[in-house]
């Protein structure tokens, strides 16, 4: 496997999240029309509605039995769509913020990215390297009220709903969305289940062509302690396809903070 393809395939949050930046930094200096009353009031029914779908989303996670997972560690085999020889991966999460993925790939060695909570960082054979300023860590983070509920229009800088489609014969509604980070994406979730099915990325300013991110799917899920987990994930990119199949999950097992810190460079 080559070193460009591990590093950018397997490092899906930072390189997400640090290509935001660049459409964010093309967009400054430009000053918005204000709108009407009229538009204003649309564009909040279509918030409203966005928000509505995004809360469905988490009932059929689990609802209660999601608020009640404090942690979740992950284990699986990952694949890539031009090598023979597969890779096993371990995702560790804790509350809403800190998350960390960690690939080991033969050949090619072990591959980290990670969200302490404020920041990225990532870790490949070939350096380390910190990344941007997350805020509060993350979506679900920044939409917490702290009362147990989400206001989802804190989450974003537009979302809305942009219509239906179908996704691998399953009929969804789709959202579009961008973050503060000036990141654009739509999401698909299955009318029937309430389950998101797939993410669709915009090409951010600066990024190459063969090296973005193109979708992500969720094609199969399970239900664990009462909650559902993606069990069978693929990362879409220009050239090749990364798939993650989950074989090992477990809730609320003890994970420390240390984990998720980015190590001293040496």
């Amino acid at each position: 496997m080559k070193k460009t393809a591990a590093a950018v395939t397997l490092l899906l949050t930072c390189s997400a999240v640090a290509a935001g930046q660049h459409a964010r930094a093309a967009g400054r200096g430009a000053t918005p029309a204000r709108p009407s009353a009229a538009h204003s009031a649309k564009a909040y029914v279509r918030v409203e509605e966005a928000e509505r779908v995004l809360d469905r989303a988490l009932l059929a996670q689990g609802g209660l039995a999601l608020a009640l997972v404090t942690t979740r560690v992950m284990r699986g085999q990952v694949a890539l769509s031009d090598s023979p020889l597969p890779g096993t991966f371990e995702v560790y999460e804790k509350g809403l913020s800190q998350s960390m993925l960690v690939v080991n790939i033969p050949g090619a060695g072990q591959l980290i990215a990670a969200n302490d909570g404020s920041k990225l960082w990532q870790q490949t054979p070939w350096g380390l390297r910190a990344g941007m300023d997350y805020g509060r860590g993350g979506a679900l983070a920044r939409a917490a009220d702290g009362k147990g509920g989400f206001k989802w229009r804190k989450a974003f800088s537009s979302l809305s709903l942009k219509g239906r489609a179908v996704v691998d014969g399953h009929e969804t509604v789709v959202l579009a969305a961008t973050t503060p980070e000036g990141y654009s994406f739509d999401s698909y979730y299955d009318v029937e289940t309430g389950l998101a099915r797939k993410h669709e990325f915009s090409r951010p300013a600066g990024v190459k062509e063969d090296e973005r991110l193109k979708s992500l799917h969720f094609d199969s899920y399970a239900t664990v302690d009462g909650v559902k987990v993606a069990v069978l994930v693929r990362q879409v990119y220009a050239k090749y396809t990364l798939t993650f199949r989950v074989t090992e999950v477990k809730h609320n097992v003890p994970v420390m903070d240390a984990l998720f810190e980015k190590p001293t460079e040496k």
